[in-house]
């Protein structure tokens, strides 16, 4: 006992070595993913410790953006683990990629009940109810759900095979019966009789005309073309020798029919696939909880996708996961859902810097040729690679064409022009890629690559009409958002690379929940960049472009209205589907008049606001009309020298409390009854910063 324990503590250390130093190499591969490491060693570690203890699989699921490294992150941790050659990989997303039954029986006949890792890629294509809620046919998709519940699973081989050798041993019986005999598995008589029968028979590759037989060789009563069928189906009637025909040479013709008998009947025979020692790894893409995964903007912060994708939790994916699969399935793939982040722009920075290290030590290790990076170049790959929502496949590629595309060229350009150099610096001007040749510290050659930079282009500032135009309405958006909801925009575009954008402007407002008092503040924001564009170049020049402003101030208008009962009735209103029996119809129209007289109210608010600070206006406008883009500082600059009566310490930094907590801490504290509190005290307090302690 004694010594088994000690063998025990030192598999334990060595594992545990193995699974610390697994971590430390992942963390360092794969940038801006430490928590989610941990979250999967620690999920991996009672698996890979006690496999023996486990009853069932441990299951582990996965969800995040495209490309950020959720199946890669799988396979290196089986490799470093040494278990690359026990992981064994299903991939739902390919279209007729459904023999996953044949695949797990594969698995089985040489792992059952050991350690494995499973790894279901795509899950989210395994859907079993499809967008309306109806059931949705998926093949093999019971057995699926079995093996993450139990790991086991009854099967039974495939129809052909049993039905195969059915019609071999009736053909085998007929021909005893009509005089072949058999002996150490060799026709020895009725050889003409065999061949009649057997002569267009699929278990031989032989001519069909039985004259054409050699008459002079064998003929094994069981065709030796199922030998192979035999052995892979039955493997444990040839153990230890593993030779069939070794076997079936020792056997007459009833010997023979009884022994295909009992492999017949044991191929027939359900059986049990035993996983229940693996742990699976469900892999999917859940865009219904990632909402920004529809956004392909490269100039939106990836550090704004990256705090958004922090704030997605358990409830949210389980809830979303209600949309494709049934509640009992939800529950086979347990509680343990490790929700991987966007990438923030240190880590896309940092998974550049990587990966330029990577090609430079290549070419060093086998050209002897040193590369060197300018920031401009670090610069260039993030503004052209980095779309936030799809992960680091853009950067990839863009590094492929940026850079290792350049390094035949500089490999040809050193043997045709014989240059001596020993480092070559990559630089970008704004315009093109520079290859500078050194020797030592000496500049012996540049060349330039001319390939265009698409994003690069589009973001170049154009100083022309179009450009003032989109600064006066972002500008308008702006002025509105800083004045009316006391939030300064982190960032507002004139120009940008989107294809399904002129100009944005992106702004988070401080506080979660919108209260009946700002509803109109909130529709001037929509409306402001309209406003903005009259005030600025006349009512006959406005343009268009503002129709996604107007639609989102109609949708807005009417869901306070419709849906979270902020008019004069608390109500839920569906004016399009009468028949509904869980909504009152507005017959009257009362709502839509009192959402017309809101978007009327809410311009008027808008005009008032930009007229009054028309100077701020006009100053951010100009800064936009030269500029791509304004950043937060710089706005928070012209707000504090420009805006009117507006002091800059009305600016909301923390949303958190701002009124309603401490207003309940204050009628607890007094023990008074709720009272109603004027539109002129919330506004005050809402939209003032309070330095008082959280009661």
């Amino acid at each position: 006992m004694a010594t088994q324990n000690k063998t025990t503590r030192t598999q334990l250390h060595k594992k545990h070595r193995i699974l610390q130093q697994a971590a430390k190499v992942l963390k360092k591969e794969f940038i801006g993913l430490d928590n989610v490491i941990e979250e999967i060693i620690g999920s991996v570690s009672p698996w890979y410790f006690f496999p023996q203890l486990q009853e069932n699989p441990v299951v582990v699921n996965l969800w995040g953006l495209t490309g950020v490294g959720k199946t890669s992150l799988i396979n290196r941790l089986s490799e470093l683990i040494h278990f690359e050659d026990k992981t064994y990989y299903f991939n739902f997303g390919e279209k007729f990629n459904y023999n996953i039954h044949d695949q797990i029986e594969d698995i089985n006949k040489s792992v059952n009940a050991s350690p494995v890792i499973m790894v279901f890629d795509e899950f989210q294509n395994a859907r079993s109810l499809s967008g309306d809620g109806t059931e949705k046919e998926f093949p093999s998709g019971q057995m699926i759900w079995q093996l993450l519940d139990s790991g086991k699973f009854p099967t039974l081989n495939l129809p052909y095979y049993a039905s195969m050798l059915n019609q071999l041993l009736i053909q085998l019986r007929f021909v005893v019966a009509q005089g072949v005999k058999v002996q150490n598995g060799v026709v020895v008589s009725g050889r003409d009789i065999y061949i009649k029968y057997f002569s267009h028979n699929r278990f031989y590759e032989r001519p069909s005309d039985p004259k054409s037989w050699d008459q002079t060789q064998k003929i094994w009563f069981i065709p030796t073309e199922v030998h192979h069928i035999l052995l892979d189906e039955a493997p444990e009637f040839f153990f230890p020798t593993y030779n069939v025909t070794e076997k079936l040479n020792q056997l007459n013709a009833k010997e023979s029919i009884e022994f295909l008998e009992c492999i017949h009947k044991h191929i027939i025979r359900p059986k049990t696939v035993d996983c229940s020692k693996a742990i699976i790894f469900n892999i999917g893409n859940l865009d219904e909880v990632y909402e920004m995964s529809s956004n392909f903007n490269p100039d939106i912060s990836a550090d704004e996708f990256h705090e958004q994708s922090l704030r997605i939790n358990v409830p949210q994916i389980k809830n979303e996961l209600r949309k494709r699969f049934r509640n009992e399935q939800i529950a086979r793939l347990g509680n343990n859902h490790i929700i991987y982040p966007a990438f923030s722009s240190s880590s896309f920075r940092q998974i550049i810097t990587m990966e330029l290290n990577k090609i430079a030590a290549q070419m060093f290790k086998t050209q002897n040729i040193k590369l060197s990076f300018d920031k401009s170049i670090h610069e260039l790959i993030y503004n052209e690679g980095v779309y936030p929502t799809q992960g680091t496949r853009p950067v990839f590629t863009t590094i492929h064409y940026t850079i290792k595309n350049n390094l035949a060229k500089i490999l040809t350009e050193i043997h045709l022009h014989n240059i001596p150099a020993s480092r070559v610096n990559f630089s970008f001007d704004g315009s093109h890629v520079y290859l500078s040749f050194f020797r030592n510290k000496k500049l012996l050659h540049i060349l330039y690559d001319n390939q265009e930079f698409n994003l690069t282009k589009l973001r170049r500032n154009k100083s022309d009409d179009m450009q003032a135009i989109i600064a006066v309405h972002e500008a308008g958006h702006a002025v509105i958002s800083a004045i009316l909801l006391h939030t300064i925009p982190e960032q507002v575009f004139s120009t940008t690379a989107s294809q399904d954008q002129s100009g944005f402007l992106y702004t988070k407002v401080k506080w979660d929940y919108i209260s009946r008092k700002e509803i109109l503040s909130r529709l001037a924001l929509f409306l402001g960049g309209l406003i903005a564009e009259k005030l600025v170049f006349g009512e006959e020049n406005i343009t268009t472009g503002a129709d996604d402003d107007i639609r989102r101030a109609t949708f807005f208008v009417n869901a306070m209205l419709k849906e979270h009962g902020m008019g004069k009735r608390m109500i839920a209103i569906n004016a399009n589907t009468v028949s509904t029996r869980h909504f009152l119809n507005d017959f009257d129209h009362q709502i839509e008049q009192q959402a017309r007289e809101w978007i009327d109210e809410a311009t008027q608010l808008a005009e008032q606001t930009l007229k009054k600070q028309q100077t701020l206006l006009l100053r951010i406008a100009g800064y936009l009309s030269n500029h791509s883009s304004i950043k937060k500082e710089k706005l928070r600059d012209l707000i504090k020298s420009h805006a009117v009566d507006f002091p800059i310490s009305q600016i909301i930094e923390d949303g958190s409390n701002l009124f309603y907590r401490r207003r309940l801490m204050e009628q607890i504290r007094s023990d008074a009854k709720p009272q109603s509190i004027s539109n002129a005290s919330c506004n005050l307090q809402l939209n003032h910063n309070h330095n008082k302690s959280n009661p």
